[in-house]
């Protein structure tokens, strides 16, 4: 882990890029994490890693971005690399702009699926995660609060995001819920990466920290996709 962030630092990633066009590398976490947390698997996928391990007991970030990763290609195990990753002569992918219009949620549950509490003032973080010129985690998107409405939330805020690098980038939609006093609690998420979305309106089912899906809860969004000139 700590040897892959010196190796991507700079045109070093470029390095990094051609030693997996011809060599496989495995990636896995620092024996300093004793709390068994993980790092992002991202920056090794954009940059060539074919193995990228994970303490797949913890219900964290970077375990749900690999099950959603994964899911592609049917979720047979594997996802093969872009293009531009297997080959030096093979060019970037046109930019994409993304504008993503976060119109409503349904059936929203209480912070760890609780069944008794306060009702929740839910809003909703989008985030990309990718290279570092689309990565937007530093400073995410975000919706305002809706005051006690779990059930049915209206929000119709839209997001404007390019993608440099549309192969290699995952789209996250996070519910939160907002709480001044013990800070914001995480509610349920969904994550699928660019390449798979489908444009227009589209029901999202969310999945709770530990990926697995929470009944009846989604977001309504409309995605439009188009060229960066």
């Amino acid at each position: 882990e700590k040897r892959l962030a010196n190796l991507i630092k700079g045109k070093e990633g470029e390095r990094m890029v051609e030693m997996n066009q011809g060599v496989m590398t495995r990636v896995y976490p620092h024996g300093a994490r004793v709390g068994s947390n993980n790092f992002n698997p991202v920056p090794a996928w954009v940059n060539g890693s074919q193995l990228v391990a994970l303490n797949f007991q913890t219900g964290d970030f970077p375990v749900r971005l690999n099950h959603a990763f994964f899911k592609q290609n049917r979720g047979s195990g594997y996802v093969l690399k872009p293009q531009r990753l297997l080959s030096k002569t093979h060019e970037r992918p046109t930019p994409r702009r993304l504008s993503l219009e976060v119109i409503s949620g349904g059936n929203l549950p209480k912070p760890n699926m609780a069944e008794r509490g306060e009702i929740i003032d839910p809003f909703v973080v989008v985030g990309v995660s990718g290279v570092p010129k689309d990565d937007t985690w530093r400073k995410p998107h975000q919706t305002r609060f809706i005051t006690d409405n779990g059930f049915n939330p209206v929000w119709k805020e839209t997001f404007q995001m390019v993608v440099t690098d549309p192969d290699t980038a995952i789209v996250t939609l996070r519910v939160m819920d907002h709480d001044l006093m013990s800070g914001d609690d995480f509610i349920g998420e969904a994550s699928c990466p660019f390449a798979n979305i489908r444009q227009g309106y589209r029901s999202i089912l969310l999945y709770d920290a530990h990926y697995r899906l929470i009944p009846g809860a989604f977001l309504v969004c409309k995605i439009e996709i188009t060229e960066e000139p």
